[in-house]
């Protein structure tokens, strides 16, 4: 899945499935970081961030991850906000 084809997605999903859509702006986040975009990946980082908090994230079952893979990045296991901002911690989000 292209970078533009994830955004689309993302924007699909931002309102109706918070939760996935957290994992999409985290990949995005990850992809933008690797094109050197550093702008539009604290963006999606940041946004990952807030559409985690959005959503249940008590236990591990809520935080194993939807995907596996997203465009090229391999998704953790178990993915939340503290997850978010350790892999993105170039970013100080």
């Amino acid at each position: 899945m292209t970078i533009k084809k994830l955004e689309r997605k993302f924007n699909t999903l931002k309102d109706e499935n918070p939760r996935e859509a957290a994992e999409m702006a985290y990949a995005l986040a990850e992809l933008y970081l690797k094109e050197g975009n550093t702008e539009k990946a604290t963006r999606f980082g940041k946004e990952s961030i807030r559409l985690f908090d959005q959503c249940k994230m008590d236990t591990q079952e809520d935080c194993v991850a939807i995907h596996t893979k997203l465009g090229d990045v391999m998704m953790p296991e178990l993915i939340h906000q503290d997850v978010v901002r350790n892999r993105l911690k170039a970013l100080k989000l």
